[in-house]
This record gives C-alpha cells, structure tokens and sequence, in this order.
C-alpha cells in the first residue's frame, strides 16, 4: 500500500522521454509567435533588447520580424539567410556563416516540426526537470558551432517551450523569450534574474 501511494508521485516528477517532449512541443506550421529576445554580455554596457515576432513555416523556413528598437526581417530557407533592414541593402549569406543564428534556428525548427532525427542531427540532446518545470539543453555537434556556441537550452512548462537560451564560448548569454512568457516580460531594463524566473515559468518577481 505504501510503494502503491508514492507511484502516483513518481509518476508526477519524472524527466520526459525526448521523444515525449518533442511530440508535446510538435506544432503545426505555419505558426506565428512574439518574442522578446535580451542579450548580456561583459562587452555591453547595458542589455540589448529586441521584440518582434517569428514565423515557422516548415523545418528549415523560418523568418525573424525584428520592430522594437530597429526593423528588420530575417529569413531562412534552408541554408540561404536574407536580412533585410529598413534604410539598408538587402544582405544575403550562408547559415554555415552564422554559428549562433544556426544554434538557435536548428533547435526551433526542430522542436516545432517534432523531428526527433534533426534535433540530434545538430545536438547532443539531454532532458532534466520533470512534465511541469524542465529543460532541454543542447550541445552542438558540429565543430565550427561548438567553436562558437556552448549550449542552446530549451526551458519550458508542460507542453509550453518558454524561452531559447544560446550560451555562448566568449560567455556572453542571449534569452528568446516567446509567447505568453515573452508577454510577461515587464518593459524597459530587465534584471537577469527576473527573464531566468520568466522563463522557468515564474511570475514576475
């Protein structure tokens, strides 16, 4: 009786299965989310901050729509990389130029599309937490990105990805923040501590 009263807690806190989570997070394209996306590092003097919204489209289209602090579009089709910025000319390069646009697009296709395969394509994959609070963390395979980037983690509640969180060799940090949590975000400066609380799935301290 007493073993039968603790399953349901075991139950409860256990880490999902890759595949589980990626099923949960799978959404159907297109889909259309706002972000806010804040940078820290040693060589700021403040955070950056961005807001816009982003578009998936199918496993490797996606496009980045930046209108807060500047404006500008950024599209992927595969490995072809378009940005095009209000009073600039249109530029156009490789994702294989990008290491931290690669990190970060790799893993949010991935997730959205489900594809299991892809995601490990790119990344040693490892699941912490448990259904209500957890992480993914994502360790580039490819040697030109791991030069670059450290990790990409994945931080969520239940069926819900929170934020996109690319860490990278040089120690600087950048948090995606999408969705309901991206609402959440109080505006102007914002501590570390409260978009770190935010992306756990917290409210606001």
């Amino acid at each position: 009786l007493f073993l039968l009263l603790l399953l349901p807690t075991a139950a409860c806190c256990a880490t999902p299965e890759l595949g589980t989570l990626l099923t949960r997070l799978q959404r159907p394209a297109p889909q259309h989310t706002d972000f806010v996306e804040i940078r820290y590092s040693k060589l700021l003097s403040a955070p950056l901050r961005a807001a816009g919204s982003l578009e998936f489209r199918g496993l490797d289209q996606l496009s980045k729509l930046t209108t807060t602090p500047f404006q500008e579009r950024l599209a992927v089709d595969g490995e072809k990389v378009l940005v095009a910025r209000a009073g600039e000319r249109e530029r156009r390069f490789s994702l294989s130029r990008a290491p931290e646009l690669r990190g970060l697009l790799s893993s949010f296709g991935a997730i959205l599309a489900g594809d299991r395969a892809m995601l490990e394509r790119h990344f040693t994959a490892t699941v912490s937490g448990d259904d209500a609070h957890w992480q993914l963390s994502l360790a580039p395979r490819e040697s030109r990105t791991a030069r670059r980037i450290r990790a990409v983690q994945v931080v969520g509640s239940a069926d819900r990805a929170n934020c996109f969180v690319v860490r990278e060799a040089s120690g600087s940090v950048s948090f995606l923040l999408v969705g309901e949590t991206a609402a959440a975000l109080p505006d102007g400066a914002a501590p570390r501590a409260t978009v770190e609380a935010l992306c756990q799935g917290a409210s606001t301290p």
